[in-house]
């Protein structure tokens, strides 16, 4: 009787928090939609995270699936992808050979969604920033209130 209740109890806790992930989860994609973001088109994706580095004053280069972006001596390898799933360690693998065949100091990841924890334990290990659909809302408002300051 008692192990079924610390189950029933493990069960409830663990449905309110996948809710809470979900329900947080939808409101940053929404609030990212309305920044003008589309997660409809990878290119279209692409070309945003593009200007948002353009913004964050940053010489931005197109390669491929990937953003070659610079500033001053350091150059970083941007790599936007749009997921209704959890990124995986393979394209962190695919990030980190690219990474060493563009000679760039930094690699980010971006998705709209989040990242599986091999994907994190991967990108940790290797120096890889990972920008899940919450760190690109805060970096896309940050960006935002940037631009009109110095207007």
């Amino acid at each position: 009787m008692f192990q079924d209740t610390i189950v029933y109890w493990a069960l409830l806790v663990t449905l309110i928090i996948c809710g809470w992930i979900l329900v947080n989860d939808h409101r940053v994609g929404k609030k990212l939609l309305q920044l003008g973001f589309s997660f409809q088109n990878e290119s279209e994706f692409v070309k945003q995270i593009a200007r948002l580095f353009e913004d964050l004053r940053y010489e931005v280069k197109r390669k491929q699936r990937y953003l070659l972006v610079k500033k001053n001596s350091e150059t970083i390898l941007v790599v936007p992808r749009i997921s209704n799933k959890l990124i995986k360690a393979k394209l962190i693998r695919d990030v980190i050979a690219a990474k060493g065949q563009y000679k760039a100091n930094k690699a980010i990841v971006i998705t709209n969604n989040r990242f599986n924890w091999l994907a994190k334990d991967l990108a940790n290990m290797s120096k890889v920033e990972l920008w899940d659909g919450k760190e690109l809302y805060k970096k896309a408002i940050s960006s935002k209130c940037e631009t009109e300051t110095k207007l």
